[in-house]
């Protein structure tokens, strides 16, 4: 036998011995949860507040900013974006809206709330998928503004 078999033989037979060292059972099942578990790749996010007021009647001439000529009407707070539901009784208080008793559009407040969420996943190299969820709640609310004294001019 030449010293080229014998060398070969031998490691062939170093490999053998390293191929018995015993080794932990395998755990597909484990591996198999472990991927589902990390195969979320990210969530995003989005929460949104729409509001809105329709003030009618209101008879004060807005100037600079929204605001009446003394920066008083229909106030800061208003102009700002403050969906203050009293705002129509502060008006009505302070003589902003006009009293026409045949005024009939209402006032009326508006909200809507939405909420968006997406989550990527990838359970396995060769599949990618996009996950959404969606809420989209909406309230209204409205009133009639009548002038009850009977003062109020025809127009």
């Amino acid at each position: 036998m030449s010293i080229r078999r014998l060398l070969n033989a031998a490691e062939r037979l170093k490999l053998t011995k390293a191929d018995t060292i015993p080794h932990p059972p395998e755990l597909k099942l484990l591996k198999g949860i472990m991927r589902i578990v990390m195969s979320l790749r990210g969530i995003n996010g989005t929460y949104t507040v729409t509001e809105g007021t329709i003030l009618p009647g209101f008879a004060k001439s807005p100037k600079l900013f929204g605001l009446d000529q003394n920066w008083k009407a229909p106030g800061l707070g208003f102009v700002l974006g403050n969906q203050d539901p009293n705002i129509r009784r502060t008006a009505a208080n302070n003589g902003w809206i006009t009293p026409n008793k045949n005024l009939t559009t209402p006032f009326s407040q508006n909200q809507t709330k939405a909420l968006t969420l997406t989550a990527t996943l990838e359970p396995a190299t060769d599949i990618k998928m996009q996950l959404t969820a969606s809420k989209t709640s909406n309230t209204s609310f409205q009133e009639m503004f009548k002038d009850t004294t009977g003062t109020a001019p025809d127009f």
